[in-house]
């Protein structure tokens, strides 16, 4: 190699010593730069001389005690450099601890030593001048040499151990949680848990699920300072199968109406089930995934059946999930004109159940509308109950063509008229709550 000029040389400072007396042991510690050196002074061993005459022979000359040197190095001073503020702290130190510097050639060589800092003197000259200071560095221990050619090598990664599963046995449907261990000289940079070979998930905890029973284990991976990749894996955890469990299932929408279109998503299916429809409400309905569309035909309920291979309870039944209410009917012209419809008292088209449907369509106050179930005003004898009937029907035919009735009686003073038959009193005294909902007399 040929010679080199000091341009170039660096000399840095740690606050730690070496494990080892070594380049590995200097080179594994963190040094900062002492910045602004002008001169850093002579390195290296010199020995005391110790000498012998003997009567007989030539003078002996032995090597003494060993002085490692002593640096005296001149810089610019900086309050703000790290390095210069770690040697001031070293000179103040009233101790004998030892700090470890790195002194580097422009070659890329460099000499570790351990030394103790004497003294930290500035240097304020003329106005022209640079504040200097002249540290002392007396070197307290043998001059570890590397060359350029031969750089110190970077520690190689190392785990503190293998992951560790706990609990150490369990089902499908157990968490499992890991315990990763630390890593050196490097970075983890994967996890993974694994059925066998297969990975099933990364994070620190999992629950198998249905399908995923075998032998887990927990590999984690790290990739160190010096390029180099190692992986540590878990003992393995034996995973018992177990049947799966159908839930009950909800829906977004639970009401529809026949002949209006809905869509309705379902909640708490299990995967890889399959859901089906039943049910009278479920005419005119289909399911496309978890989403149930169409347009109701029929009053009733809708029921899902889910089923599922190998599920303990496949297949189930999550009933009344949706109720389809009929629409109410449309009200016809026909009712305009009562002796026409209602010639016949034996026979009634429509029948009272659409009438009741018409009732429920009605809203607001129809206190203005009267009709009499007997006779005349407020008499106890009256109709037969088919004429009754045709009268109410013609009440309601009044109220839809806004024709007046005068005629007043409510059907409390008609109950004898339908004492012979407990349906029909029944349905006019549903009926008759309606009417004082709806504010009519």
């Amino acid at each position: 190699m040929a010679a080199s000029t000091a341009a170039g040389s660096t000399l840095a400072i740690s606050v730690g010593v070496p494990a080892t007396q070594d380049g590995t042991g200097y080179a594994a510690l963190t040094y900062t730069d002492i910045a602004n050196l002008e001169k850093i002074g002579t390195v290296g061993a010199s020995y005391a001389k110790t000498e012998f005459q003997p009567f007989q022979g030539p003078k002996q000359k032995y090597k003494g005690s060993a002085d490692y040197g002593s640096l005296a190095p001149t810089l610019a001073h900086d309050e703000a450099d790290a390095g210069q503020s770690i040697l001031r702290t070293a000179a103040d130190d009233e101790t004998n601890r030892l700090y470890a510097f790195a002194l580097t050639y422009p070659t890329g060589a460099k000499r570790y030593f351990q030394a103790r800092v004497f003294g930290y003197p500035e240097t304020i000259d003329g106005a022209d001048t640079v504040l200097m200071a002249t540290p002392t560095i007396e070197i307290s221990t043998k001059v570890v040499k590397t060359g350029a050619g031969t750089p110190t090598p970077t520690p190689a990664p190392a785990f503190s151990g293998n992951p560790t599963i706990t609990p150490t046995s369990g089902d499908t449907s157990t968490t499992y949680t890991a315990t990763d261990p630390t890593i050196t000289n490097g970075v983890i940079t994967s996890r993974a848990w694994l059925i066998g070979t297969t990975v099933i998930g990364t994070g620190p905890s999992i629950v198998p699920g249905v399908g995923n029973d075998g032998q887990l284990s927990r590999r984690v991976t790290g990739v160190g300072d010096d390029g180099s990749t190692i992986t540590r894996t878990s003992g393995a955890v034996t995973v018992a199968s177990v049947a799966a469990a159908l839930k009950a299932l909800t829906v977004s929408s639970s009401n529809a109406t026949t002949g209006t279109a809905i869509s309705s998503t379902i909640s708490g299916l299990t995967s890889g089930s399959s859901v089906a429809l039943t049910g009278a409400g479920a005419a005119g309905l289909s399911i496309a995934g978890a989403v149930i569309t169409g347009t109701p035909t029929t009053a009733g309920l809708v029921n899902i059946v889910e089923t599922l291979a190998g599920a303990s309870n496949s297949p189930r039944l999550s009933p009344g999930v949706i109720t389809v209410a009929a629409a109410a009917p449309t009200p016809s012209n026909t009712y305009a004109n009562s002796t026409q419809v209602y010639a016949n008292n034996s026979s009634f088209s429509p029948d009272l159940a659409d009438v009741e449907q018409r009732l429920l369509a009605l809203g607001g106050s129809y206190s203005q509308y009267r009709v009499d179930y007997g006779t005349g005003p407020n008499t106890a004898t009256g109709d037969s109950v088919n004429a009754a009937l045709v009268k109410l029907q013609n009440w309601i035919a009044a109220i839809e063509a806004d024709r007046a009735v005068t005629q007043d009686n409510t059907l409390a003073g008609n109950t004898s008229l339908l004492a012979g038959n407990a349906a029909w009193k029944a349905r006019f005294q549903a009926l008759e709550t309606r009417f004082t909902a709806l504010g009519v007399a």
